[in-house]
């Protein structure tokens, strides 16, 4: 049983810190002692005669002056960012793929090249079907999103706060920073489905592809990293910070 005494002599706990029951064994014996100090010291302010607790000395009420939806927004900021990376990716991928890829797998985009259209007006359309695609996968998920947390089905916070809704304006503003989002994204994927001779390569050429922007993306959970004039400039990082503020409703037009 622990004393107090007038000097201060530690109490000396040695672990291995590359052992996983040792450094169990001392977490759990450090929550010990400090209950165990914590029950002394109750003690002794007893015996001084003081009516009041150490802990009531000073009572600390945190308020958060956020509004709900703010809150929602900021705990769904942190993976939905990736989640629409990996989305856009995902869905004009194999679009993509089929219309480069594919056709010249199956021998239809010679006959493509020989009409009267020039390359530039084929390309165009068909950057604008990979990049609709990307857009729209991107939309329904917003979408899907918005409706599950309107129903109640999907919580942003715990049961015991208020009740936590993402508004339009949140919505909004995210639908319109995937636009840029959803080229930039088709845009490398044609060029990956350009270069692959067939299908089965163009799957094997886009996978560096998805883990570059897994780990771009992936930015937005850090806590401490904020949108600014130079994380503005990096491709896929400042649109995955851009689309985590608009969700907190911090981000400015600037």
């Amino acid at each position: 049983e622990l004393k107090l005494s007038g000097t201060h002599t530690p109490a000396v706990i040695r672990y291995r810190g590359n052992d996983t029951d040792s450094r169990e064994a001392h977490r759990r014996l450090r929550e010990l002692l400090q209950r165990q100090q914590d029950s002394l010291q109750e003690r002794h302010w007893q015996e001084l005669g003081i009516e009041i607790t150490p802990d009531e000395l000073l009572i600390i009420q945190v308020e958060d002056l956020s509004s709900a939806s703010a809150r929602a927004g900021n705990a769904v900021g942190k993976w939905l960012p990736l989640m629409l990376f990996l989305l856009i990716a995902t869905g004009g991928l194999y679009t993509a793929l089929d219309l480069f890829a594919g056709e010249r797998e199956r021998g239809t985009l010679e006959t493509l090249l020989m009409s009267r259209l020039d390359r530039s007006t084929i390309l165009a359309a068909r950057f604008l079907l990979v990049v609709s695609f990307c857009l729209g996968t991107a939309w329904l998920a917003l979408g899907s999103l918005w409706f599950g947390v309107s129903q109640g089905w999907i919580r942003m916070l715990p049961d015991n706060e208020a009740e936590s809704l993402l508004t339009l304006s949140q919505m909004a503003e995210t639908a319109i920073l995937c636009i840029p989002l959803a080229a930039l994204l088709g845009s490398l994927l044609i060029v990956t489905a350009a270069l692959a001779p067939d299908l089965k390569t163009g799957q094997a050429l886009s996978m560096p592809v998805l883990l570059l922007v897994s780990a771009l993306a992936g930015v937005a959970a850090l806590p401490n990293l904020t949108l600014g004039p130079l994380l503005c400039l990096v491709p896929i990082s400042g649109l995955a910070l851009g689309i985590r503020e608009s969700l907190t409703g911090s981000i400015s037009p600037g």
